[in-house]
């Protein structure tokens, strides 16, 4: 459980840091952000 919101908190983090990035390669950066979350899904 505690292990679960910690890694939430780095998912968050890493998906807020990647989101301030101004990039030319936005699609890039989304699927990126969707592949987190998909990956973090399976793992609750």
């Amino acid at each position: 459980m505690c292990q679960n919101s910690e890694n939430e908190f780095i998912v968050m983090q890493a998906v807020q840091s990647l989101q301030k990035i101004d990039t030319k390669n936005k699609l890039v950066v989304e699927t990126f952000i969707k592949l987190i979350q998909l990956t973090f899904r399976r793992k609750i």
